[in-house]
């Protein structure tokens, strides 16, 4: 059973491990310059764009929001699932201290609290481009609604990315325990899921070598993200 204030117990280890976690990349000065590189670069880029093209994208008048838009965003949560996946399994597959945390918390603290902290570290990494974005959606059309729906929508697929990352995780995890056959050959099991997985991945973005687009996820419900960010746009998404 859960201690009492339990909620407010996994906002601590979440937040703890978060800033753990960023403490540990801001003392490997390679890694941090790396991770910024990163994120600085490709958000100067969009801006750029932006700012280059901002009379052309405002004199297009309104547009119907295309199936490789909402196909692209589908391939992105698929990837993102896929990174919180193999975090999981491989890179952060227990909490630290898990004896010292199991027996002052609740199993349900320490879960919430690594999915809390899993969750902060991605909209980290998000936190950037979803400014840059929001500042040049409201610079190009005004849309003031943008300023509080992009970002909730990147808190969405944030959240949602990393749910389902880490229960596909955990759930391989048990597997791995459980399964001697799977415990024997994780490796190799592992490779070929990565080999998968890229090479989907690739097919997806290189079409002229697979001859399957995004717009071929377009189906998918989550990409229907960007359906609710381009709300109060010129760009016209599906409101259903």
């Amino acid at each position: 059973m859960a201690e009492a204030n339990w909620l407010r117990h996994t906002i601590q280890v979440g937040v703890f491990e978060f800033r753990r976690s960023t403490r540990a990349i801001w003392e490997d000065k390679a890694r941090a310059f790396l991770m910024a590189a990163g994120l600085v670069f490709p958000s100067l880029m969009l801006a750029g764009f932006i700012y280059l093209f901002s009379d052309v994208i405002r004199n297009a008048g309104p547009v119907e929001l295309p199936p490789v838009a909402r196909g692209t965003i589908a391939l992105f949560w698929l990837f993102g699932v896929f990174i919180a996946t193999q975090r999981v399994v491989s890179a952060r597959p227990r909490i630290d201290a898990e004896p010292l945390m199991l027996t002052i918390t609740s199993p349900r603290t320490v879960a919430g609290g690594l999915v809390l902290a899993e969750t902060l570290r991605v909209l980290a990494y998000l936190a950037l481009p979803v400014v840059v974005l929001t500042a040049g959606v409201v610079y190009l059309f005004g849309s003031l609604s943008s300023v509080l729906i992009i970002p909730l929508t990147a808190v969405l697929f944030g959240l949602t990315t990393v749910c389902s990352g880490m229960v596909l995780g955990y759930a391989l995890s048990l597997l791995i325990a459980t399964s001697p056959f799977v415990a024997k050959h994780k490796t190799v099991l592992g490779g070929i899921a990565v080999l998968l997985a890229m090479g989907g991945y690739l097919f997806m973005t290189l079409p002229q070598f697979g001859g399957i687009g995004q717009e071929s996820l377009a189906f998918l419900p989550v990409g229907w993200f960007i359906d609710i960010a381009v709300i109060g746009t010129p760009i016209q998404g599906s409101m259903t």
